[in-house]
């Protein structure tokens, strides 16, 4: 039997590499099990963008990479034609392309004719013609792919969506056993029953604030540019839809969109911009952010609701699975199953009871994913009944159930309720489930019927900064000023505004505080006038320079999104909500900054700007309390500030909850870390990198690891891989970007060449980075044993090779067949024993001299000199065909793209092209005379550097960690080889294994979504602001010196492979080892995981005395504690576990403490508690 496997041979909205994932998810596995049935050919075609990624997956499933063929038709992109599948669904291909595509596809199969034809989610009615007599079968994700379902295939030897087996039939007509029946129903309830002990409808209530007064009416949207939605619809947008279904809604039901919020691909149709105006015109719409939790939000929402609205998603048929109405207004493979197929009186449309067909389709047409890739025998017996049965119609097209084999009660076996219990309730499972147990406190706080009302602070409440302290706003604002008022403002005042725009706050402030009998707070252009009245200056500024504060403010400002969810959860609950402040600027400004944010209602607001009383005296408190009529004990308020917030809300008699403000959160971790407070307050950059850190990961300040989190337990610095690479390369390699792109332009190259795998993020940051008119990207994978021997042309040329880095333990003849692809035969004995009498193969790398065995390699060279250079010259032939596949164009002007530290791969190809490239490199190693490594060479990071200085320099000393963590999470490229198909097919390591390769990209997802953020989110901070070398690295140098012994443990699936270097691939760390003599690439990580297990822990308290949490003190000696806690971080150096005792009971610290100034210390701070 011969199969030919594809998916789309085109692009998909734009994305060249969108079908990856399904060759490499589905149609690989599936090749692998066909060709363990030993009597199967494979092969897969691809378009030639997608075959090229997927060779370098080939071997570990047991496919040959050259059975993978590229499709590509210059023609077809030339005319438009190159998304010919998907276009062929709906529209008639013209004879042209038709007869493109035939010729390409007879050239790539080469006489190959196949037997069967398997098609993932892409039209084939053009395969069916070229291919008559093939068995062609349609297949795309089941009805169930995800928990608590178990992963099915649909196949349909018809066609798919409009075009399925079923379009033309009457499901109702369909019969099935009494048992499968019966068993179909059970399977029914059984998911019900999941579903509803999950409690979806009250988790949406307490986790989102969405409060359902009716029936619910779902509504998943798709992607509108996917030919599976606008090709089965008469609908233009997802919007359009929206409004419609919203509109037609009766009017006791409440319309809940999902949004398809995906990794590789997002429509977000509701944001900030609309949704407070849709709402308003919509009152039916039910819908918050944070329902973007779990990606796959909608199958649990199905359960909830009473009518599912869908084109052409499987969630479709989950609905009538589950026995929900249906409405599909399309043409797609739900028309035949929807209750209706419009939106007139399609809520009230009977509900038709399909569960025969249903049960067909799922024991007959829907195959378990699992048994398909594991069994192979299965899997050719299903193709050959397809092929035995296509003469039939209707379901009978299919193998028969006895065959298939799958009850289902089978699927209900397969299912994985835990799993869906366990992603369920970490994203919506209240309290009992919460990751942070301060939210779940909160909520019980605010349920609590003795709670009347509830109030919130606004800033590091309900919204945060990007910038880590408010005082770093006037460093930028003094920037802009350079920009809009020089000229106008003193350049003494401009230079020195940050500093005086403090200082001025503050001396007003120490003024008010004197005063008797005013108010006790300030305007902001009480502060302006002042300032400017020092300076001579008219008052007419003040409104110019209050709106520019304004204007940056709103910039850097951002919503604590769980809070803002608190706040809207509260008001859904009924109980009043009011808003209270100490701010200066006005009332309406706050307005503004809480309407950004998605907060338009409330029952009561009071800044102190505008009462002229402060929460910090506790006089905003009291005129709050007198104005609203209201009970002290009864009202609650939730803040950060723990004197203005808690401690002057309890002195009112008021209940009052505390929310760590993230600046805090951040810098508190960072110190446990040893990370200096003062680097981050000098540096608004870095200060604001941590800041987006803490708000993109932080929450509510409990642990992110998936450990339910107590309040004292915040967690590390860094919890998981994903925080890992938002904070120790994100940062670094945004902002190489940022460079790489800006040396492009000033140099006037139209192409970028990025060398991998070193620059794999980068360049996946650049291509979100780029503007029009910049230079086209190309990423290489390359390495330099890859690209070895391509700049020599005569034998002279073999003195440039670098061997000082190679392995002096290897073997002489290793080192001349790695670095100069010399065979053993052609290295010239006799030279070798002029410098070493031992036998040659025995000779190392250190007997000989460094020139002596690079003058052996150029006399060895010399001796076979006609077929050595007809060997580096295929090569060189092979490389260049190779690069030009992967879109080089050799007479562009090009900067080449390198991590560091020499250049060596940049000057084995600057050859090839016609003008010189220019190197841009991360950073640099000199040469002896401490020049660079080579000419027209810009570096970003560090230029010039002594490699052997590895103390001053982070990324010197740890270079092998670093470079393990940026690099792609693939094997090294080891060559190029050519394939049958004329195309040239890389070839990497096989060392690196699959869990190495999840780790990084892992790691990888959080750097890059540190990239997405600061391009979308930090643009005031980006323009008016630089980070020193010293500064990027700040914390990448704390981590890798002083990790903890949970941090290390993130990087042990991380194996290091320089196989260049003659070196054997090892582990960044060996979890298993006892002492420090295994030879672990990272040092420290080891010994803080030896020392973890080998230190012992000293109890704090004694066996009978209970831990006294801080929570459970009074305010006041709380403060005292915050107050004292730099001190003991101060004593406890790198024992994290002394401040981790301290956070969780500081009264046993004191209490059991060997050293009497602390008992001292301890009795002044908690007395009694002692």
């Amino acid at each position: 039997m011969k199969v030919l496997l594809l998916s789309n041979l085109g692009s998909d909205m734009g994305m060249p590499l969108f079908r990856l994932g399904s060759y490499k998810t589905n149609l690989l596995p599936l090749a692998s099990s066909l060709l363990r049935d030993g009597d199967t050919e494979i092969r897969i075609l691809a378009s030639d963008y997608v075959a090229r990624e997927l060779k370098g997956s080939a071997r570990p499933h047991g496919v040959e990479p050259n059975t993978i063929l590229g499709f590509r038709v210059p023609e077809l992109n030339e005319t438009g034609w190159d998304s010919f599948m998907t276009r062929s669904y709906r529209e008639t291909l013209p004879d042209e392309v038709i007869t493109l595509v035939e010729a390409e596809l007879q050239a790539r199969l080469k006489g190959w004719q196949p037997d069967v034809i398997i098609s993932w989610e892409a039209p084939t009615g053009l395969f069916r013609r070229l291919w008559p007599d093939a068995l062609v079968l349609d297949i795309m994700p089941g009805a169930f792919m995800r928990p608590p379902y178990p992963p099915l295939i649909s196949f349909d030897p018809v066609g798919l969506y409009g075009d399925c087996w079923y379009a033309n039939e009457d499901p109702t007509t369909t019969r099935v056993s009494d048992q499968a029946l019966a068993e179909f129903g059970d399977l029914r309830a059984l998911y019900l029953k999941h579903f509803s002990d999950l409690d979806v409808r009250n988790c949406l209530d307490t986790s989102c604030g969405l409060s359902f007064a009716g029936n619910i009416c779902l509504m998943p949207m798709q992607i509108t540019d996917y030919f599976g939605w606008k090709d089965n619809t008469t609908f233009q947008t997802q919007f359009q839809l929206l409004e419609t279904v919203l509109a037609t809604a009766p009017a006791e039901t409440d319309v809940l969109p999902t949004q398809y919020v995906g990794s590789l691909v997002s429509e977000r149709i509701i944001d900030n911009s609309n949704i407070d105006r849709l709402r308003q015109v919509w009152p039916n719409l039910r819908y918050d952010f944070g329902l973007e939790a779990l990606d796959n939000i909608s199958q649990y929402l199905i359960s909830a609701s009473e009518t599912v609205i869908s084109v052409s998603s499987t969630l479709g048929l989950q609905a009538k699975i589950l026995g929900k109405r249906l409405i599909s207004p399309s043409g797609s493979h739900l028309a035949p199953l929807a209750d209706s197929v419009s939106f007139k009186d399609g809520h009230a449309a009977p509900v038709r009871d399909l569960s025969p067909f249903l049960t067909a389709m799922l024991t007959r047409t829907h195959i378990s994913r699992e048994r398909l890739f594991r069994d192979p025998t299965y899997l050719r017996s299903l193709l050959e009944a397809f092929q035995e049965r296509q003469g039939e119609a209707g379901i009978e097209r299919f193998p028969d159930a006895k065959l298939v084999d799958q009850s289902p009660g089978d699927i209900v076996a397969m299912s994985n309720l835990e799993r869906s219990r366990t992603l369920w309730r970490g994203a919506f499972g209240g309290e009992e489930a919460s990751t942070d147990a301060r939210l779940g406190a909160l909520k019980a706080r605010v349920r609590d019927k003795n709670v009347a009302a509830v109030s919130f602070d606004v800033f590091d409440t309900l919204v945060c900064r990007t910038v880590l302290s408010p005082a770093h706003v006037f460093e930028l604002m003094s920037r802009r000023l350079a920009e809009t008022h020089n000229g106008i403002l003193p350049r003494s005042l401009i230079d020195n505004f940050a500093g005086t725009r403090a200082g001025t706050e503050r001396m007003i402030r120490a003024r008010l505080d004197r005063a008797t009998g005013g108010p006790d707070e300030m305007r902001i252009e009480d502060v302006y006038e002042e300032m400017l009245a020092a300076y001579g200056l008219s008052a007419e500024l003040v409104s110019e320079l209050v709106e520019i504060e304004q204007e940056l403010e709103l910039e850097v400002l951002v919503p604590r999104r769980d809070i803002v969810s608190l706040y809207k959860w509260t008001r859904n609950l009924g109980k009043p909500t009011t808003i209270i402040s100490d701010f200066i600027h006005s009332g309406a400004f706050v307005a503004r900054v809480l309407e950004k944010c998605g907060i338009t209602e409330w029952d009561g607001f009071y800044v102190s700007s505008e009462t002229g009383s402060k929460k910090h005296s506790g006089a905003l408190f009291s005129t709050y309390l007198e104005e609203r009529g209201l009970d002290a004990a009864r009202c609650l308020h939730v803040g950060d500030n723990l004197h203005g917030d808690i401690a002057m809300a309890e002195a009112m008699g008021m209940i009052a909850m505390e929310i760590p403000a993230l600046p805090k959160m951040a810098m508190d971790r960072a110190g446990i870390l040893g990370i200096d407070r003062k680097l981050l307050n000098d540096s608004v950059r870095m200060g604001a990198v941590l800041s987006v850190y803490a708000h993109n990961n932080f929450g509510m300040g409990g642990s992110r690891n998936g450990a339910v989190a107590v309040e004292g337990d915040d967690g590390e610095l860094i919890d998981t891989r994903f925080e890992l690479g938002f904070l120790l390369l994100g940062p670094l390699m945004h902002f190489f970007a940022q460079s790489i792109l800006q040396q492009a332009r000033d140099s006037g190259c139209r192409q970028i060449v990025f060398f991998a795998r070193d620059t794999v993020l980068p360049w996946r940051m650049a291509q979100a980075l780029i503007q029009p008119g910049d230079p086209e990207l190309v990423y290489w994978p390359v390495s330099r044993s890859a690209v070895a021997m391509l700049e020599i042309y005569q034998p002279e040329d073999l003195l440039n090779v670098r061997i000082d880095d190679f392995n002096r333990s290897g073997t002489l003849i290793s080192l001349m067949e790695q670095r100069f692809h010399l065979k053993q035969w052609e290295i010239d004995r006799g030279a070798v024993m002029q410098w070493c009498s031992k036998p040659f193969e025995e000779v190392l790398v250190s007997d000989i001299h460094e020139f002596a065995i690079l003058n052996i390699a150029v006399q060895s060279a010399r001796s076979h000199w006609k077929d050595y250079y007809v060997r580096v010259e295929a090569r060189r032939e092979r490389f260049l065909r190779a690069a030009r596949s992967w879109g080089t164009d050799f007479s562009a002007p090009t900067l080449t793209v390198d991590f560091g530290y020499r250049g060596t791969i940049h000057k084995k190809v600057e050859s090839l092209f016609e003008t010189p490239p220019s190197l841009h490199m991360f950073m640099s190693y000199a040469d002896r005379s401490g020049h660079p490594p080579m000419r027209n060479c810009s570096v970003f990071y560090f230029a010039e550097a002594n490699s052997r200085l590895g103390g001053a320099e982070p990324l010197i000393e740890h270079n092998l960690l670093f470079e393990t963590l940026i690099n792609e999470g693939v094997g090294s490229t080891l060559d190029y080889i050519d394939s049958e198909d004329g195309s040239v097919e890389v070839i990497r390591d096989s060392s690196v294994d699959h869990p190495h390769a999840r780790a990084i990209a892992e790691i990888h997802s959080g750097a890059i979504r540190f990239s997405e953020y600061w391009n979308t989110r930090c643009g005031p901070i980006d323009r008016y602001t630089v980070a020193g070398r010293q500064d990027l690295a700040v914390f990448f140098r704390h981590f890798a010196d002083t990790p903890s012994a949970a941090m290390a443990l993130l990087l042990s699936p991380l194996i290091f492979d320089n196989p260049y270097a003659g070196h054997q691939p090892r582990r960044l760390l060996d979890t298993d080892a006892k002492d420090l003599r295994n030879g672990a690439v990272w040092k420290a990580g080891q010994e803080a995981i030896i020392a973890s297990r080998t230190v012992k822990t000293v109890k704090t308290v004694k066996e009978d005395e209970p831990v006294l949490p801080p929570s459970e003190l009074p305010r006041l000696r709380q403060l005292g504690l915050r107050f004292v806690r730099p001190l003991v971080l101060l004593r406890a150096g790198k024992n994290r576990q002394i401040v981790r005792n301290y956070d969780r009971d500081p009264v046993g610290v004191f209490r059991n403490s060997p050293h009497t100034s602390y008992r001292i210390l301890g009795r002044i701070l908690l007395g009694p508690y002692l």
